[in-house]
C-alpha cells in the first residue's frame, strides 16, 4: 500500500508540474492562467494523498518496493 500511494503521489504532482508548465506562454500558444478548479483539485488531491501515505507510514514504517 505503501508504494500505491507513492507512486500515485509522483504522478499527481508531475501532472501538475506539467499542467503549470503547459499554461505558461513557453510553448508559444497563449492559452491563459490555469483555470482554479484545476489548481484546486491537484492541491487536494496531492494533500490527501501526502496526509495518507504519511499516516500509513507512521504506522507501517517506510516500506518501499521499487
Amino acid at each position: 500500500m505503501g508504494s500505491f500511494l507513492f507512486w500515485i503521489t509522483v504522478i499527481t504532482i508531475a501532472v501538475w508540474l506539467s499542467s503549470a508548465i503547459w499554461y505558461t506562454d513557453r510553448f508559444g500558444g497563449s492559452r491563459g492562467p490555469m483555470p482554479a478548479w484545476m489548481r484546486k483539485s491537484f492541491l487536494w488531491l496531492t494533500a490527501i494523498v501526502i496526509i495518507a501515505w504519511t499516516l500509513w507510514n507512521g504506522k507501517h514504517g517506510l516500506v518501499y518496493y521499487p
